[in-house]
């Protein structure tokens, strides 16, 4: 067998705002759309610049109120950096959450703009044993927030807001 030649590049990451990565990821993402695309995109964003780091409250570059299109676009913001989660815990508290629209059972938070009320958001168990202990699991993952006043972001999703009339974030 002959060897077949690889092409191989070396990519230097460069200083890019939040808004120009998010760019990148859509322009990725081309015409494919769908979850594996969406995270092809957010792979080459992530080999490129780098994972977000962790951080509470506001995210430098993006503005409150912000609609993004896809979950990957999200991660690669350092807004919510887990792509499959609706929950981005650490042993420094919750990052963000995200909460979805009106409407959608079963409902684990209840938005009532200024204040949530969380029921089990990261229960995997509907009852028993295994509910108890999730339950147990975000009392202890929101304790650090409590005690060091670190505030927890909040992403709703936008019926209808996102890339193909999808849901936004």
């Amino acid at each position: 067998p002959v060897p077949v030649p690889v092409l191989r590049m070396e990519l230097e990451p460069q200083p890019v705002s939040v808004l120009a990565k998010l760019a990148q990821g859509r322009a990725a993402i081309g015409r494919n759309g769908g979850a594996r695309a969406d995270l092809l995109a957010l792979n080459a964003i992530l080999k490129l610049h780098g994972a977000p780091s962790q951080a509470f409250g506001a995210v430098d570059g993006v503005p409150v109120g912000l609609v993004l299109q896809r979950r990957a676009e999200l991660a690669a913001a350092g807004v919510h950096r887990h792509f499959l989660s609706d929950v981005t815990p650490s042993v420094l508290g919750v990052e963000s959450i995200i909460v979805p629209p009106p409407g959608v059972e079963p409902r684990a938070v209840d938005d009532y703009g200024e204040r949530l009320l969380l029921r089990g958001w990261c229960a995997g168990a509907s009852d028993g044993a295994a509910a108890v202990a999730a339950g147990e699991a975000c009392l202890r993952a929101l304790q650090p927030n409590e005690s060091s006043r670190r505030p927890i972001r909040v992403v709703r999703v936008v019926e209808g807001a996102g890339g193909e009339g999808g849901p936004g974030y």
